[in-house]
């Protein structure tokens, strides 16, 4: 299959994500996809040195497609159009790498989290294989205008989404979806699908065994939390004792993509229709199981 019809530039005029809505939204279910997106603002280029494909293997690629017929289950759906490699929204906005920004930056202050360790915080500073991603330091007022455009617009309206839900519902369910590459670094094949709950902290057990168990049932080998327990997203907006459940999902890219080319397989459009059976019956269950409240009464 050939690669989906996209932009690499995004114009500073342009929304950084896009929420897709149900015609009426019958189900406390909402999917995110943070790590999808193709595009990047033009100001990226002025620094970059990356090559285009190593900025694009570090993409959770195509999985905004894999998931983009949710509304018509009922859910809403909110997806990033930016690459990972500018800006990554699955961190912390103070996971920043102060080796890549001069002067030194005030506001936020830096978090040198084990991640930002790596190269992978807030704003990356590798690409694929390692490959370093500038050629000089980025300036503060780069960082803020990133943060300001970018992060801050995509976590406000989806925390916004995931309010608008659970008061409707009395209960929501966010889906962070993600995908992974077939090895570890060090060469080990990693299962199928990989769920995310925390360790039991961001959503009910019963939801995790819902998906584990629709996803087995599929054929397709299930995990949990090793070595993708959830990320920022997860964590911060998994408040389960406040009826507000996040369950983080890896998908083995072997299943839908040609990971050196980052082409879609034929085999895509199978696994995009098992997913499409999956969430159904998960928001059957879910919309069974949510409060009674005056909106969905």
């Amino acid at each position: 299959m050939t690669d989906l019809n996209c932009r690499q530039i995004l114009d500073d005029s342009e929304d950084s994500y896009v929420v897709s809505r149900p015609d009426h939204q019958t189900s406390p279910v909402v999917f995110a996809s943070p790590h999808s997106g193709r595009c990047y603002p033009r100001s990226f280029f002025s620094a970059c040195i990356a090559d285009h494909m190593d900025l694009r293997r570090v993409e959770d690629a195509y999985v905004d497609f894999l998931f983009d017929q949710t509304p018509k289950l009922g859910s809403i759906f909110i997806r990033a159009l930016v690459g990972r490699a500018c800006l990554d929204l699955n961190r912390a906005s103070n996971e920043l790498d102060a080796h890549i920004i001069d002067p030194p930056i005030k506001t936020p202050r830096p978090n040198r989290t084990p991640r930002v360790q790596a190269g992978l915080g807030c704003i990356p500073r590798i690409a694929y294989s390692g490959k370093q991603i500038y050629g000089r330091k980025l300036t503060p007022e780069e960082i803020n205008k990133r943060l300001q455009t970018i992060y801050l617009p995509y976590h406000t309206t989806m925390n916004e989404l995931i309010d608008e839900t659970r008061v409707r519902f009395g209960v929501s369910f966010l889906i962070d979806c993600h995908s992974m590459p077939s090895q570890s670094e060090l060469g080990s094949e990693y299962p199928d699908i990989i769920l995310g709950d925390r360790f039991g902290g961001s959503c009910s057990a019963e939801l995790t065994q819902k998906i584990e168990d629709a996803f087995s049932a599929h054929g397709y080998s299930v995990a949990r939390n090793r070595p993708y327990a959830g990320g920022y997203v997860t964590q911060s907006q998994g408040k389960p004792e406040k009826q507000r459940h996040a369950l983080q999902i890896e998908i083995n890219r072997k299943l839908y993509l040609d990971e050196d080319k980052v082409l879609l397989t034929e085999n895509a459009d199978k696994l995009k229709s098992d997913i499409n059976s999956i969430f159904a019956k998960l928001n059957t269950w879910a919309t069974m199981i949510a409060p009674k409240t005056p909106a969905n009464m």
